[in-house]
């Protein structure tokens, strides 16, 4: 007989491995960037701080069945929503395994 808690916890711990290496990443790239404009100044460089970013940003917020989704570029907003899609079918067939198998 499978675990399924056992697979629930290895996922839960997955996220959030996930999460701290995102954060550890994110928190070095502010670094180096600091680190770039402290040494080379923000003039004469020929690009403001904005145009080495890419400034593309999506995200989604779920409350119960029904999505918030925003974003600053239409690209990244449509990326969001087939990303939405797509784990809102994974969760319900999760649910209907777990209907089946109780």
């Amino acid at each position: 007989m499978f675990k399924w808690w056992l697979l629930g916890f290895a996922l839960m711990l997955l996220g959030i491995l996930i999460i701290f290496v995102g954060t550890l990443y994110e928190g070095y790239k502010a670094v180096r960037e600091g680190r770039y404009w402290h040494e080379h100044g923000r003039e004469g460089v020929g690009e403001s701080w904005e145009d080495t970013t890419g400034g593309r940003a999506a995200g989604v917020v779920m409350i119960g069945p029904f999505p918030i989704v925003f974003g600053t570029d239409v690209a990244a907003v449509k990326l969001a929503i087939m990303l939405t899609i797509v784990l809102m079918i994974v969760a319900f067939i999760l649910l209907l395994l777990s209907v089946r198998l109780f």
